[in-house]
């Protein structure tokens, strides 16, 4: 009974904060960049007038035309409003690929249907969003007209070859076509479709392109009006430079589309997403150190041998010992868990700390019953 019990006691002081980092999930650290070498990119996109011939989900529809050139773009509205000092949106922030395929974004001040040229050169750009609208920040403040990123010539405020589109009043791109940046690995996590169009029937294809190879589809997927999502397990690796883009058609006339597909971006060098995830979780949540683990283990061993000594002396050293190694437990967990909530956890050790100073002072008296004895035999022998 007795080891039954210090096992038990020894289990459950060991396993005092791992039971708090279970409650951790890796997805969230990933998404509080908590997770180094990790990004979590969630794309989205819809066609709101989807036709009965294929067409990329994103804002415009139609085809859309990828480059292996880095580029000029050229940013302009179809409303004059969308500028500094307007009632629409005064900048936006583009975000996509150097000519390197590494990650850029800048912020571009609107001037209306007139362009405004970027700074940087794009191979790819991933989305765009306006970054502040007109002074007053109401709910509904947003870009007015239709906004233009491309290398095209602009009339009006029309590019003639967008590589990404804000929708008028939208804020934001709606384009279901990502590129994975060089340098990195995309894990493609889940795939979302929905359909909203009654008595139609839909095609939606979900595409990729790897560098320097041909355009293949990855998935094909045979609709009513109807939400759908797939969830890749395990996850689809998508090598760098990958483009991935979703396509659709309706039976008859037109119907709406939209999508979203979850990608975790992983640099390289963190090969094994596994480690990773338990090397930050480590770091982002202060489980316990080295020396704390060294303490509990050495307090809860003396603990363990003085209670299974038949000697009291002996004994009694053992837990002395044990009780100077539980103090040390403690200190080693308020300074790894100072200023968290986890400090309060502290008084539990409380409980095999008494119990070593219980022990100890019964085995002293031990020692002192032994000794009576020993001198009352000896006494009875002459």
């Amino acid at each position: 009974m007795q080891k039954r019990l210090i096992a038990v006691i020894f289990i459950f002081s060991f396993l005092i904060s791992p039971v708090f980092a279970d409650k951790e999930d890796p997805m969230l650290e990933i998404s509080k960049e908590t997770v180094p070498g990790h990004t979590r990119i969630h794309k989205f996109g819809h066609l709101e007038d989807a036709g009965t011939s294929l067409e990329v989900i994103w804002s415009p529809g139609g085809n859309y035309n990828f480059t292996n050139v880095a580029e000029l773009q050229n940013i302009s509205s179809t409303d004059a409003d969308d500028t500094v000092g307007g009632t629409g949106a005064w900048n936006i922030t583009i975000s996509g690929l150097d000519a390197n395929w590494l990650p850029q974004s800048e912020v571009i001040q609107l001037n209306g249907q007139t362009p405004v040229q970027s700074v940087n050169t794009y191979i790819r750009v991933n989305r765009a969003f306006v970054l502040e609208p007109q002074a007053t920040m109401a709910l509904e403040a947003t870009n007015e007209g239709d906004i233009y990123i491309g290398p095209g010539a602009v009339v009006a405020g029309v590019n003639a070859n967008p590589r990404a589109f804000i929708g008028a009043n939208y804020g934001q791109t709606f384009m279901a076509i990502y590129t994975i940046p060089a340098n990195c690995t995309g894990y493609l996590e889940t795939y979302t479709i929905s359909t909203f169009t009654t008595n139609k029937e839909f095609e939606v294809y979900l595409a990729i392109s790897e560098f320097e190879l041909g355009n293949r589809r990855i998935e094909e997927y045979h609709l009513e009006p109807i939400e759908f999502q797939n969830d890749y397990v395990p996850p689809r690796p998508l090598q760098s430079k990958t483009d991935i883009w979703v396509m659709g058609e309706v039976d008859v006339g037109t119907g709406k589309i939209a999508v979203a597909f979850d990608i975790i971006l992983v640099d390289d060098e963190f090969v094994n997403i596994d480690q990773t995830f338990k090397v930050n979780i480590v770091e982002s949540i202060d489980l316990m150190s080295t020396e704390f683990f060294a303490f509990i283990i050495l307090a809860a061993a003396t603990m363990y041998f003085a209670w299974g000594t038949q000697e009291n002396r002996k004994a009694g050293l053992g837990f002395a010992f044990s009780g100077l190694w539980w103090i040390a437990v403690m200190i080693q967990w308020v300074a790894d868990h100072a200023g968290t909530t986890q400090i309060g956890i502290v008084w539990l050790f409380i409980a095999p700390l008494t119990f070593c100073f219980v022990m100890f002072m019964e085995k002293s008296w031990g020692q002192m019953d032994d000794a009576t004895k020993t001198i009352t035999e000896r006494k009875n022998t002459f």
